[in-house]
């Protein structure tokens, strides 16, 4: 019973959210109604979250057996991944940490725009607030956002491929997490479902394989937020001035 608990999770997160989120796309993203789309997603986000605690606490699955732990140079070496692949990818985290640093820096200092009008999707406007009454809204649902996206998804795709259907490949096991974190991405299948997105979840499937701990995930994703927050400021600056 337990194994049909686990794929109906997994249906859930990698088929049902994704295609209920580019409905909502199609309905709301052009109207005054973003709240009702923040409020929606952030229903769904909830209902994973609890149902993947709920699933590992009936199951009596540690959570620290999934990542939610702390990560030491012990786990980097232990990995099976080949040395100049686990520092390939601490490097690229470490390059992406300074990048935003450097943004921070920039933003504080008030220097010239750095980002560019033309440089993201366009559903991206449809996921970030246009308005100031939509702010709250936006930030509850990019909180939950971060806190699935880097506490459940890796993490139970992982332990789902290697645990229950027994993979013992670890090649196959990233390729195998990075496509089900691109099918995730089917809600914007129309201008973001690209090769990008592929890069990013066979990034971070890495560095969660490598760490054993979804702290670099969390890390990794609390500064994709903190530069979205950076570029929604940056957009309501633009409004203002126009």
């Amino acid at each position: 019973m337990a194994f049909w608990f686990f794929i109906v999770l997994f249906m859930f997160i990698v088929i049902f959210r994704p295609l209920l989120e580019r409905r909502a796309v199609k309905k709301w993203g052009k109207s005054s109604k973003r709240i009702q789309f923040f409020v929606e997603q952030s229903l769904f986000y909830i209902i994973i979250l609890l149902g993947y605690v709920t699933l590992f606490k009936y199951e009596g699955i540690s959570f620290s057996f999934m990542g939610w732990k702390a990560t030491s140079f012990s786990a980097f070496h232990a990995s099976p991944l080949p040395s100049f692949f686990k520092y390939l990818i601490l490097a690229l985290f470490s390059f992406f940490i300074i990048t935003v640093i450097l943004v921070a820096w920039i933003k504080r200092n008030k220097e010239a725009s750095i980002f560019g009008e033309e440089t993201l999707a366009s559903s991206y406007h449809v996921f970030t607030p246009q308005k100031k009454e939509e702010v709250a809204s936006w930030s509850f649902f990019s909180c939950l956002h971060v806190a699935v996206e880097s506490l459940v998804y890796f993490p139970f795709f992982y332990f789902l491929y290697v645990h229950i259907f027994h993979v013992t490949n670890i090649w196959l096991v990233l390729v195998f997490i990075t496509c089900a974190y691109y099918v995730v991405q089917l809600a914007f299948s129309y201008d973001r479902l690209s090769i990008q997105p592929f890069i990013i979840g066979l990034f971070l499937s890495s560095l969660y394989v490598l760490t054993e701990s979804v702290l670099p995930l969390l890390l990794f994703y609390i500064c994709n937020f903190v530069l979205e927050i950076y570029h929604v400021e940056e957009e309501f600056q633009r409004q203002k001035q126009a």
